[in-house]
């Protein structure tokens, strides 16, 4: 199937949507649950948390958007490691 210039704006788009959305729901997610519990998460466990959702959807928009060069969370990834 060949991919027009706005299919593949669209799933860049799409990858970046959800990749943001994912990110900011299971951080924000993990933060608020270390303050509910008291601190029983700690750091490093809120840090895995960004960690792992960023390695998940990079694996996932790379499998998705194959016809490029493995993932469109380049910003994602680079200001999640930050």
């Amino acid at each position: 199937m060949k991919l027009t210039n706005s299919n593949r704006l669209r799933k860049k788009l799409a990858a970046e949507f959800v990749g943001t959305f994912v990110l900011v729901f299971a951080g924000t997610g993990a933060i608020i649950l270390n303050d509910l519990s008291g601190g029983t998460i700690t750091h490093l466990g809120v840090a895995i948390t960004f960690g792992l959702v960023i390695l998940t959807m990079i694996y996932t928009v790379c499998l998705w958007c194959s016809y490029e060069s493995c993932g469109h969370i380049r910003l994602l990834s680079i200001f999640g490691s930050t």
